[in-house]
């Protein structure tokens, strides 16, 4: 079961967007408790450019704290190519506060895209 999050991982970064979709829904069936795959499943969404959809799976990652951080970034970036400005500015504002006292890698990474973002969007 968990091998199907693996797989879904590895169709998505060979662009096969669809069988990706189908190993994530199949590991969130035996793992409903594992919100993050709501994260892979809006990411899929986000690659074949269906934001609505991209939302709604992230929006089940904001009651998870892990979670929140990413789940801001990921609909920042949503709302920007569905150029809704004012949205995408407020999601990456929550992020970069969700963020501002963290300090690894992948933290830093995530405020630099969204101070990015924000001054692409100013």
């Amino acid at each position: 079961s968990v091998a199907y999050r693996g797989l879904g991982h590895v169709a998505l970064h060979q662009n096969k967007f669809q069988k990706a979709l189908g190993y994530y829904k199949k590991y969130s069936i035996v793992h409903p408790e594992d919100l993050s795959i709501a994260l892979a499943i809006g990411n899929v969404y986000f690659a074949l450019k269906k934001y609505a959809l991209a939302l709604s799976w992230y929006k089940k990652c904001l009651t998870v704290r892990e979670l929140r951080a990413s789940a801001y970034v990921n609909s920042a970036n949503v709302y920007e190519k569905a150029g809704k400005r004012h949205l995408s500015k407020q999601c990456a504002r929550f992020a970069l506060k969700l963020l501002e006292r963290k300090h690894d890698a992948r933290s830093r990474m995530l405020k630099k895209r969204m101070r990015m973002l924000l001054d692409s969007l100013s």
